[in-house]
């Protein structure tokens, strides 16, 4: 297996991005929020995350490699990242991790 999947092919624009997501139920993958503490899972509940993508605006959004995209979100200290699968009828969210900037 190719360790380089999650590197960044290119760069995608938020209305063809929408456009992908059009008509897709956006779900929350099990994986997405192992590794959070049982604490965090009480503050941070699948239903923020979906609503991050519904409502907010990412600053980047690329393809990737393995066919996935990533997001970056600016928040007040950091910029959440979040991969999506995109599948037939919905887009999965795989996973998500904070990081200090944005990747150039």
């Amino acid at each position: 297996m190719n360790s380089n999947t999650t590197r960044r092919i290119k760069e995608i624009n938020l209305l063809s991005f929408r456009e992908i997501l059009f008509n897709k139920i956006i779900t929350v993958s099990d994986h997405c929020l192992d590794h959070l503490s049982i604490g965090q899972r009480k503050l941070f509940k699948q239903e923020d995350v979906i609503n991050t993508v519904n409502r907010e605006t990412p600053r980047k959004i690329f393809l990737q490699a393995n066919g996935r995209y990533s997001l970056y979100y600016r928040k007040r200290k950091y910029y959440l990242k979040l991969i999506i699968q995109i599948e037939q009828d919905k887009a999965v969210i795989v996973s998500f991790i904070n990081i200090p900037e944005l990747p150039r």
